[in-house]
């Protein structure tokens, strides 16, 4: 396998780590501060790609072929040890004495960078007690690849400084010369280990951030610095960095010996106090006999001359910053894809885990051989919950739903609303559960072309069960957001606050409906999945995903691509007709502004439509831990998160980005879009660049890598392809992939 290729490849669906700019950004890609400037032309490496959609094992040495600049390299200690990339955005370090090196000086990198003066930041999350005392959250810097204990390596040339946040519950600084004798130093001096949380062990499934900084002070001495950010949860951009602590070595006390010993035997230096002035350029992670997580991480070459302002970091706009979820997560990209916690019990991918305790609604029981009908607002007695509910909105005693026996249910009336409700007051106290976080999956065929435009699949979470016109509810209280790939082959979310007012957004921004089916109504006879994910990101702001598996035909565990997220934060997204800003009448609900987000909602869920029939099958609605969502920000625009849309080829399902046409000449966005850093839209051969930052080149490449052409980007500009195929344009090595026909 050509595995340049393949790593390119890798890029194109993510943002790869880039060279540094004169015109510096203060945060980094995943939104943290950085505390120093990165030296001009150095290279930047950054775990972007661990969310390129791909899971992979590393283990008995090998290395992650999916870096693209193949510097992670596999040197743990024991056969079986390595790391686990979920594609998501995690790394896990696995076995018992696992060791990831950021290894910028393997011969076969065709990329190198040495790095000296070095600012490390990531996030670590603890899996469970136990480990060595000594393991845990353990970054070293200036480190020789060869120089602790590998093959063919010497062990006078570990030359590591560590920093380390320990399984115990302390802190340090491990100094190491000749593998494996070291010495470590805290707040306390020489020999003495802090404590960090209080005197307990180091907090278990909790998100903790460090950031560690190595420069040489003068031609003599080596500085450190130490923080951390306990208190955001894992979220770059609301990280609290906290000093733990800062130390020096100038090669007079601190020894790199066991013991603290004074020299060193059976290498070309013998003094032990020597400082670490230029080390191996290597930048390691590790642990021992645990299994911690990774993610958000980044390594620079600083200037220590050269410290942010505090009127750069008032620049800082956190919400423009893009992130990569990660346990998260997904990437925000139209068009990526997730591996998933697991499998739901139809066998289909599960994004986020179930909260413990809480019990799952399935459709499993329209499988159970039975033909029958529900009509005129009752509950379906054979839903072994109870929560299936008729809430039908045409007030006859027509049949609303026909359940086949097979795995399928119809809906067969003008007007059918199917509820999970489970909190009707018919319900005894041990059956009802109330549904806030949660994450509905389900599948859809369209019966026939025809039924209302805003018909189609429509699910809604949060809902109110008596709160859409019901004869016993309040319409103040419709509390919904709804996720719809509608019939006229359009997708948005709407929220509803008082019935039945509502407003809608999609990838396009607040007020727009995106195409799915690149202009064509959606597809009549073709199961299509829906995956639709609600869960409050934090106090004040909810978090809304929506995928699409439209070409694994309902077959398990379903091909589920991401077409759009938003986030409301109760500031520009309106719940009331035409965005208005004020709701009349529910005021005792406490619904003074339209903008208000449901942070609470009503516990239950909906499917329903309008004038058509179409079939639902293999549904699971579940109530998920956000506490295991990595938190992301939000878009500049809105203060809130909403991505550019997908658009499907009805015919061929391959995923396109949707844009508008162009004086008459079909214009697609291609796949992988990275607003708003630069965009592309292709007419014929013509391939047309824009970018909001001056002075940069728009180049285009081959799927090998080859520079086919290059112009100078000045806001606008075009490439011309030479035949129809797939390429790669970069700008700033960021990269997008599309397709010239």
């Amino acid at each position: 396998m050509n595995w340049s290729v393949l790593k390119i490849l890798s890029c194109a669906t993510m943002v790869c780590a880039s060279v540094s700019l004169a015109a510096e950004s203060a945060a980094d890609v995943f939104g943290s501060k950085k505390f120093f400037k990165t030296v001009s032309g150095t290279v930047e490496w950054t775990s972007e790609h661990w969310g390129n959609g791909i899971y992979r094992e590393c283990t008995n040495w090998s290395a992650d072929s999916y870096d693209p600049y193949d510097w992670s390299d596999n040197r743990s200690s024991n056969e079986g040890d390595g790391f686990v990339i979920d594609g998501n955005g995690q790394m896990q370090l696995l076995g018992s004495g696992p060791r990831f090196h950021i290894n910028s000086q393997q011969s076969w990198a065709s990329t190198k960078q040495f790095y000296k003066n070095v600012e490390w930041t990531g996030y670590f999350k603890r899996k469970a007690l136990g480990g060595k005392d000594y393991g845990g959250m353990v970054v070293g810097v200036r480190s020789g690849a060869l120089g602790h204990g590998s093959s063919g390596g010497n062990n006078c040339d570990a030359n590591t400084y560590y920093a380390r946040f320990r399984n115990d519950g302390k802190w340090d600084f491990e100094k190491e010369l000749q593998h494996p004798g070291s010495y470590y130093r805290s707040g306390s001096g020489i020999g003495h280990q802090d404590h960090l949380w209080g005197g307990t062990s180091l907090p278990v499934g909790r998100w903790i951030g460090m950031k560690y900084i190595v420069y040489n002070s003068s031609e003599t001495s080596v500085h450190l610095e130490l923080y951390i950010d306990s208190i955001s949860g894992g979220n770059p951009s609301k990280a609290v960095w906290k000093k733990v602590g800062e130390a020096d070595d100038a090669g007079n006390d601190w020894s790199g010996a066991s013991g603290g010993a004074a020299t060193i035997s059976g290498c070309k230096y013998s003094n032990a106090y020597t400082a670490i002035l230029n080390g191996g350029g290597i930048i390691l992670m590790r642990t021992d006999d645990d299994q911690p997580y990774y993610k958000y991480v980044t390594i620079r070459e600083i200037d220590p001359t050269a410290k942010f302002t505090e009127e750069e970091y008032g620049d800082i706009d956190y919400s423009s910053s893009s992130v990569t979820s990660s346990s998260s997560g997904s990437s925000s990209k139209p068009g990526s894809t997730f591996t998933g916690v697991g499998k739901d019990d139809f066998g289909f991918s599960m994004k986020y885990p179930t909260k413990e305790g809480y019990k799952v609604w399935t459709s499993a029981y329209w499988g159970n051989g039975k033909d029958y009908t529900i009509n005129y607002w009752p509950r379906d007695s054979l839903d072994p919950t109870g929560w299936a509910d008729d809430q039908s909105g045409d007030g006859s005693s027509v049949d609303h739903f026909r359940v086949f026996g097979d795995g399928r249910m119809q809906m067969i009336s003008n007007i059918p609303r199917f509820h999970i409700n489970s909190l009707d007051k018919e319900l005894t106290d041990t059956q009802k559960q109330f549904f806030r976080d949660m994450e509905w999956t389900g599948y859809f065929m369209r019966n026939a072309e025809g039924g209302k435009d805003h018909g189609g699949l429509v699910v809604g979470l949060r809902s109110g069960p008596d709160n859409h016109g019901s004869s016993e509810g309040n319409d103040c209280q419709a509390n919904t957001y709804y996720a719809r790939f509608m019939n006229s082959g359009k997708w948005d979310f709407e929220k509803e606050l008082k019935h039945p007012g509502s407003f809608v957004r999609s990838g396009s921004g607040i007020g727009k409906q995106d195409p799915l089916w690149g202009g064509k109504t959606l597809p009549v006879g073709k199961w299509i999945g829906m995956k639709y994910i609600v869960y409050n990101k934090d106090e004040s702001t909810v978090r809304l995903e929506l995928y699409i598996d439209s070409t694994s035909s309902a077959t398990p565990p379903g091909k589920w691509e991401l077409v759009g997220m938003a986030e409301d934060n109760g500031k520009s997204w309106s719940g009331a007709s035409n965005n208005a800003s004020i709701i009349e009448g529910c005021e005792a609900f406490g619904l003074t502004s339209a903008y208000t987000a449901i942070l609470q909602g009503g516990g239950t869920a909906l499917m329903r439509s309008d004038n058509d029939n179409p079939y639902y099958k293999f549904v699971t609605l579940r109530e998920i831990d956000p506490s295991n969502i990595p938190m992301t920000h939000s878009s500049s625009s809105e203060e809130e998160t909403s991505s550019s849309s997908i658009a499907l080829d009805a015919s061929s399902s391959s995923i396109k980005n949707a844009k508008s046409s162009n004086s008459g000449a079909e214009m697609r966005v291609a796949q992988g879009t990275a607003l708003p850093v630069f965009t592309v839209a292709v007419a014929g051969r013509s391939i047309h660049v824009s970018a909001d930052v001056q002075q940069r080149d728009a180049v285009l490449m081959d799927m090998q890598g080859r520079i086919l052409q290059k112009v100078s980007l000045q806001g606008k500009s075009v490439l011309q392809a030479p035949s129809a195929g797939m390429y790669f344009v970069r700008v700033n090595n960021q990269l997008q992939r599309i397709v010239v026909r």
